[in-house]
Order: C-alpha cells, then structure tokens, then sequence
C-alpha cells in the first residue's frame, strides 16, 4: 500500500504490468479470438469496445463500502451499468477555498477500469 500512497492517489499497479497499451489489450485475446477474426487490429479493438468473450471484474467485487452510502449505491449498479441495462450520471457540486462553486459530471458507464 506504501508504493501505491507513493505514486498516488488513483495509481493502478496494472501499469507497471505492461509495457505498451497493445501489450496490455494483447493480453486480452484468446486464441479462439484469433482463430475466428485472423486479424490482431480487429480483436485489439474489439477488447476496447469491451466486446471481448473474457468476463471482466467488477472494479466493487470484494470492496466493502457499507459505510460510505455514495459508494455502496455506485457498487450496487456497477454491473448493470457494464452490461448497458442502466446508465447512471453523477454529478458532482463543491466549493473551492475561494468559495467559488466548482461542479461536473461523471458518465459512470464512461469511466475507464483496467481490470
């Protein structure tokens, strides 16, 4: 956890995991993958689509967030969000130290998760 607190707040050791982004969508392909497109450009972008036949990991699996109500919510409709069933904006309102309002939005479907 140290190294992580090192690199950062949002450091995500699959990054050090993979030399090149193509590494990291190679790594996703399966020889049956292969056998039925022939074309490596195609099943890269298809991983990217998120189209690829691997069944992915909830980013939540294993995460207990009970006590945080914002994160139990976004854990609770992760997987329908993946699977397109539900989509899902938040949005995000604070004041800066100017007491200046600062706010956006999120597309919850949109975020990237290496899994």
């Amino acid at each position: 956890m140290e190294d992580q607190e090192v690199k950062g707040v949002n450091y995500d050791p699959i990054a050090d995991e993979y030399g090149t982004y193509e590494d990291y969508l190679d790594n996703q392909i399966t020889a049956t993958d292969m056998f039925y497109l022939e074309d490596v450009e195609l099943a890269r972008h298809l991983v990217e689509l998120g189209l690829n036949k691997k069944p992915k990991k909830l980013a939540s699996q294993g995460k207990n967030v009970e006590e945080f109500p914002l994160l139990q919510a976004l854990k609770d409709r992760e997987e329908a969000v993946r699977n397109g069933k539900l989509t899902t904006i938040i949005f995000i309102r604070d004041r800066n130290a100017k007491a200046q309002e600062v706010s956006g939005y999120i597309d919850y479907g949109h975020r990237h998760v290496l899994d």
